[in-house]
């Protein structure tokens, strides 16, 4: 009797102990914008403490393929394209100014009527005089003035303007800006020889308005290119790092997952468990893509590049 009590408490010792070692703890792995790199299905390589240089080495290439993948020709086609026709619609319209010419004009100033009258009395020459006047004169006074003109813009430069903002492309964008600004140049050199006085002065004054406003529509211009110009870098530049970690690094980091990991699969629905899962433990997504599989750290909390996953615990 004694025996089969002593049997029936090892019995529920080991079916505990057997419970606890198989403890799973249930994940959910959502993936937002990445989805279209995958070529099937990514797995959970589950691993004890990192050395620090292998961390060094998925941080790497965090940084790598967060310029890469997040680069989208067509994204940013769309996107530029978009900037690029509201920069059109910023294009200057001709300008007016308002001024005086070198011709004088004249305006009354003031005027009335003068009148007088009187007796004359007295000898003249011996003679008596004994007579009575009326007068009666009119005055007017002027002054002169320059006559107040308007003047526009001139019609040839600013419809140069508009022909080339009207065609400008994302292909030929460098070519446009260095039409538009030799034109600049060229009017801007007639313009600041024009002479300052009268009519010619206000037209002066227009051009030179328009060519600032004009100015301003070129550097919008350029900063697109320069926007564009630096993604297309930033991403040529990654290209080349990614060449050189696939070389020397990813094999270092596939090795070391295969001697020290424990791959899991994920689910359809990206869910999956870890059996007698703790705050030990380093989750790592091996993120296979249509050229070469790609490791990522899904248990970092500090990351400085912000990843599209997320890794829900149940």
């Amino acid at each position: 009797m004694k025996f089969n009590y002593l049997i029936f408490l090892l019995q529920i010792t080991f079916s505990l102990n057997a419970h606890s070692a198989t403890q799973e703890t249930e994940f959910r792995l959502i993936i937002d914008d990445w989805n279209d790199y995958l070529v099937k299905n990514p797995r959970i390589i589950v691993t004890e403490a990192i050395p620090s240089e292998i961390i060094d080495i998925i941080d790497e290439g965090h940084n790598i393929t967060s310029v890469l993948f997040g680069y989208s020709k067509d994204a940013n086609d769309s996107y530029f394209q978009n900037k690029l026709s509201y920069l059109k619609k910023l294009a200057p319209s001709i300008t007016r100014n308002r001024g005086e010419s070198e011709h004088r004009d004249k305006r009354i100033s003031h005027s009335g009527t003068l009148n007088l009258s009187g007796d004359i009395n007295g000898y003249i020459d011996g003679y008596y005089i004994n007579s009575h006047f009326d007068a009666e004169a009119s005055y007017t006074n002027y002054e002169h003035y320059y006559r107040e003109v308007t003047k526009f813009s001139n019609e040839s430069l600013h419809r140069v303007v508009e022909n080339l903002t009207a065609n400008t492309t994302i292909p030929k964008l460098e070519q446009y800006i260095d039409a538009l600004r030799q034109h600049w140049k060229n009017w801007n050199n007639t313009t600041v020889s024009m002479s300052t006085k009268g009519s010619s002065g206000v037209s002066r004054a227009a051009n030179l308005a328009y060519l600032e406003l004009l100015n301003y529509h070129i550097r919008n211009f350029e900063n697109l290119y320069k926007e564009i110009e630096s993604i297309k870098l930033e991403h040529d530049r990654a290209l080349k790092k990614w060449q050189d970690f696939r070389k020397y690094s990813a094999p270092l980091l596939t090795d070391y997952l295969k001697k020290n990991g424990k791959p899991l699969k994920i689910g359809a629905n990206g869910s999956f468990s870890v059996e007698n899962y703790s705050d030990s433990n380093n989750m790592i997504l091996e993120f296979p893509t249509i050229s070469e599989v790609v490791y990522y750290n899904l248990s970092s909390r500090n990351h400085p590049v912000d990843l599209p996953f997320k890794l829900i615990e149940w």
